[in-house]
């Protein structure tokens, strides 16, 4: 059976299109804690691995592969946790099918229990912190959005005189 070899992507957000702005430095910076915090532990929760027939030097890429990226521009804000992992032989991606040993390989894949965790644990704290920065900052200025012009649509503007 072929496994389906991929890199893992998980998103939480917090949907504050509400906002009519960008967020402010502060908001910014508890948003880059938060997806510190979650890197951490998701690191801290993606251990415990059977190397059977593995090298030493080949252990613990999936381990070290895990990136966090802040989206805080527009919208839904979020944090955005991957793993870009490749195999140490062949250079496959393979995050998405690392699984505890003794579980069926599909749908028990240890990016879903890391995903909870974020959701059970992280999720609320992140919500409580920026809402109260966003409520102290509310008298503060926020710089608008700013909307891209789709450069590849033209427009023909007619002015018909009756």
């Amino acid at each position: 059976m072929a496994r389906d070899f991929s890199n893992v992507a998980i998103q939480v957000g917090i949907d504050l299109s509400e906002i009519k702005g960008r967020l402010l430095e502060d908001e910014v910076q508890i948003m880059d804690d938060h997806a510190d915090r979650m890197r951490t532990a998701t690191k801290e929760h993606w251990t415990g691995w059977r190397y059977q027939g593995v090298s030493a030097k080949a252990r613990g890429n999936s381990g070290r592969a895990w990136r966090s990226k802040v989206q805080a521009t527009e919208g839904t804000r979020g944090i955005i946790l991957e793993n870009r992992a490749r195999g140490f032989y062949g250079k496959k991606p393979y995050a998405a099918f690392v699984h505890r040993a003794g579980t069926k390989a599909t749908g028990s894949e240890e990016w879903r229990t890391v995903l909870k965790l974020l959701i059970d644990d992280h999720l609320p704290a992140l919500k409580a912190d920026l809402t109260a920065s966003i409520l102290r900052n509310l008298s503060e200025p926020r710089a608008p959005k700013r909307v891209r012009e789709n450069k590849s649509i033209g427009f023909t503007t007619l002015n018909l005189v009756g």
